[in-house]
């Protein structure tokens, strides 16, 4: 593929943003939040420079913040220069006619289970501290506050707008 190609292959959805069947912004929250809240795994995407790295983990979303804990791993490196992340969840087994999947972007605070931050979040997502307190190793908990995401679902087309959507979130 040559570099232009790329180009243009890049811009498809920014050169359609004019033509779009925008969903209100209220009812494009509300869905967002039910499909995220309902969801309990992502890919979090991490890097900086020349590291990128893309981690299938368990997360808990919660009053617009989400939760993920977890013991450690590469996206800790991508962490450690950059807090920017991205987050995509998503149904599995679909096909071009039945898609559903989130992109979120938005940054990470990073939390220690010595920290009271940690503590204040495995409350407010109903596990049990007492879990975290005598392991051998230190666990994690990423906050990720969301700023934005894209929302593809194909089901919004039957209710009169396109299947993808953009949605500032905070």
């Amino acid at each position: 593929m040559k570099r232009a190609d790329f180009s243009k292959a890049a811009e498809f959805w920014s050169e359609r943003e004019t033509e779009r069947k925008k969903m209100p912004k209220e009812k494009c929250r509300e869905r967002f939040e039910e499909y995220v809240s309902n969801k309990h795994v992502c890919a979090l995407g991490t890097g900086f420079d020349d590291f990128v790295r893309c981690t299938p983990l368990e997360y808990k979303y919660k009053d617009g913040i989400v939760y993920i804990v977890t013991e450690g791993g590469f996206k800790f490196r991508g962490l450690s220069e950059n807090k920017r992340v991205s987050m995509a969840v998503f149904d599995q087994d679909v096909d071009m006619n039945n898609l559903k999947s989130v992109q979120v972007y938005g940054y990470a605070d990073v939390y220690d289970n010595t920290e009271p931050e940690f503590a204040e979040g495995i409350d407010k997502i109903g596990y049990k501290m007492e879990a975290f307190q005598n392991l051998e190793h230190p666990m994690y908990m990423l906050q990720i506050k969301p700023i934005d995401a894209d929302m593809l679902f194909s089901s919004f087309k039957e209710e009169g707008y396109d299947a993808k959507q953009h949605i500032e979130l905070n």
